[in-house]
């Protein structure tokens, strides 16, 4: 399966580190497929407070990025996870 493109709007998008950690289960059970590849990128959107006003430590972005590598290859163990 391939999912392009973001995903939701408004409160509910998930752009941020943080905010992707909320929405990730829900398309990995929307794939309901076997990935051989994941490529994600995400982090951007959360050194512009303009946007979503919040600011992630670059520590706390390090702790979001590993948490949604981990749960990547939780749904997908034989997959390549590439950012």
């Amino acid at each position: 399966g391939v999912i392009l493109g973001r995903f939701g709007s408004g409160d509910g998008w998930c752009g941020t580190s943080h905010g992707v950690l909320q929405c990730v289960d829900g398309y990995l059970n929307e794939l309901n497929a076997n990935l051989s590849v994941i490529h994600f990128n995400w982090g951007l959107h959360d050194i512009d407070p303009h946007i979503y006003r919040t600011h992630i430590s670059h520590s706390q972005y390090y702790a979001n990025m590993e948490k949604l590598y981990l749960t990547f290859k939780r749904a997908a163990p034989a997959a390549t996870v590439v950012f």
